[in-house]
């Protein structure tokens, strides 16, 4: 297999594989809420995740079902906050509008380093680096 310098580079090398290459994307990217709820220590006795045997989840249900035991009936777990069990379903997360990106800072050092070496990466590679997503900080 040849170098592989950049994402082109890495997708073709899959490619040859006969795997399925999904190019991901911004929109396919989200930012999932925690919506569940934080237990206390007045609630009932917690269950830990060593101890569960058997779980299941049923579409529509804001609950996932446990077991203990393989001789007793599955018990519900409530792990989502009130708020959205009344509405019957999660909220939809925003999705990312634009690539995260890196600082100003590392970008302009990985920059330095390849001109500086000219051996690390050929000159056809560069628009990768060149053109990498700024940091956006909110």
């Amino acid at each position: 297999m040849k170098k592989v310098y950049d994402f082109n580079d890495y997708k073709k090398a899959i490619e040859n594989t006969k795997a399925k290459v999904i190019e991901m994307r911004i929109l396919a990217f989200a930012l999932w809420k925690d919506h569940s709820k934080k237990c206390k220590a007045k609630d009932l006795e917690r269950v830990y995740l060593r101890d569960i045997l058997e779980i299941s989840a049923k579409r529509g249900n804001c609950f996932l079902s446990y077991r203990t035991d393989f001789e007793k009936p599955a018990l519900p777990l409530n792990f989502i906050r009130k708020a959205v069990q009344k509405t019957g379903k999660l909220p939809l997360p925003k999705h990312l509008v634009y690539p995260t990106g890196i600082s100003e800072q590392p970008r302009n050092g990985i920059l330095k380093l390849i001109e500086g070496n000219k051996n690390i990466i050929p000159s056809n590679r560069l628009e990768f680096w060149t053109n990498i997503a700024d940091a956006h900080n909110e």
